[in-house]
């Protein structure tokens, strides 16, 4: 157990983490149960068990971090990109409008 949860941190797409989500909990409560007995004061694996739940939350953050800053770098480069294009479109209604819309008037 300590091994798996010292192992680094690989970039797993969202659905990966939310699928492999209960087999690692099982796998983390599997080893929590095995390490019970090492442990001569309840306090001591009550603390152990919260400081090991706590790491692997803190794993599985940092792994959907990674995705999700990627599709957020994505979607900026999308969305600036859309901006752009949407001020263009502007320009070019404005000018349009003013083209052939008051020509009338003046």
């Amino acid at each position: 157990m300590i091994e798996w949860l010292r192992a680094p941190v690989f970039d797993r797409s969202v659905a990966q983490i939310l699928l492999q989500w209960p087999s690692d909990y099982l796998r983390v409560r599997r080893g929590l149960l095995r390490a019970r007995p090492l442990f001569s004061k309840r306090s001591d694996y009550v603390r152990f068990r919260d400081e090991v739940f706590n790491l692997h939350r803190l794993r599985r953050q940092m792994a959907a971090f990674r995705v999700v800053r990627k599709i957020v770098s994505v979607w900026r480069v999308f969305h600036v990109v859309l901006a752009l294009f949407l001020i263009v479109l502007i320009a070019i209604h404005i000018y349009i409008s003013v083209y052939y819309g008051y020509r009338w008037i003046f």
